[in-house]
């Protein structure tokens, strides 16, 4: 496998791929009343294509998908684009996981709507989008195209501040709305390096996931929870940040309890460790992570200053 990453700049949004995973590391873009509003008005267009600007060996291919029980998940969703070159991009494969199904067209699209009103609602947001690799064995699409474990949103609203949601891969109806320090003490990534301390501590109050009509409401719950760990805590607060505090309070009392030596499980390793993040990925990416994340921010720096001219 490479040691490749690849850096695409599109028309409206801006995706880190791997030539490893040869999925997304993460996809951002600036996602403004008028693009939510625009896009609307766009019929969908599902062409999905190979990422030419990527050699194919690096890269995902269309028959990676084929007959696979996987979906191509969206990073930055096409109904997030303004125009139709911009959504014809967003069908790059390098925009994309392989997504469970049921998440992808029901608990993650509720978490899509939900950016989009918050978009409307703000004006504007900034939205980096990504997955998350907690297994110690992990699995492969066509042995080629590595299965993400989690998918997260990260979501920063000027001057009030930022959050992300986190979601299992898999058929579930939960997720959880953690900080950024600690989506990104449990990734490995930081979408938004230069967001002041107070703002990356403290998760802010991001809307609830927004069901189709006639769908079931999802279900929100402590991280250690949704990441299977078995905690309870009342986290119907975000912007006070106690949800998080109970679950690593308390999921340090429960690996007090149950450690043997070096023999814990990769998988229930505590929040925080880097760990979280195989050590082939991290063999792997490392280096860019520290790199690209200051790409991510002058990226969106730049947005910003273009927002406001």
């Amino acid at each position: 496998m490479t040691d490749d990453v690849h850096l695409l700049c599109f028309r409206s949004f801006t995706v880190l791929e791997s030539g490893t995973t040869r999925t997304a590391v993460w996809s951002a873009e600036a996602l403004t009343r008028d693009h939510v509003l625009a896009a609307r008005e766009l019929r969908r267009d599902n062409v999905f294509h190979a990422e030419d600007a990527i050699a194919p060996s690096d890269r995902a291919e269309l028959g990676d998908y084929v007959r696979s029980g996987w979906d191509r998940g969206h990073m930055t969703p096409s109904g997030d684009m303004p125009d139709a070159e911009s959504q014809a991009e967003s069908f790059s494969l390098a925009n994309m996981i392989p997504q469970a199904p049921r998440n992808n067209r029901r608990l993650w699209e509720h978490i899509e709507a939900s950016t989009r009103t918050l978009a409307k609602s703000a004006g504007e947001v900034y939205v980096v989008t990504g997955p998350g690799y907690t297994s110690a064995k992990p699995s492969w699409l066509n042995g080629r195209v590595r299965i993400p474990d989690l998918v997260w949103k990260a979501v920063y609203v000027p001057h009030q501040g930022a959050g992300a949601y986190l979601v299992r891969n898999d058929a579930g109806r939960d997720y959880a709305i953690v900080s950024i320090a600690d989506m990104t003490r449990l990734t490995g990534i930081d979408p938004f390096p230069s967001l002041a301390a107070s703002m990356r501590q403290t998760p802010y109050g991001l809307p609830s996931p927004t069901p189709h009509r006639g769908e079931d409401a999802d279900v929100r719950v402590a991280v250690a929870s949704l990441l299977g760990r078995g905690e309870t805590v009342d986290v119907a607060s975000s912007r006070d940040g106690a949800g998080v505090g109970a679950v690593k309070r308390e999921g340090r009392r429960r690996r007090r309890e149950t450690a043997h030596d070096d023999g814990e499980d990769r998988a229930s390793a505590p929040l925080g460790r880097r760990t979280w993040v195989p050590i082939d990925i991290l063999a792997t990416l490392e280096s860019a992570i520290e790199q690209t994340g200051q790409m991510l921010w002058q990226w969106l720096d730049r947005a910003w200053r273009d927002a406001l001219r």
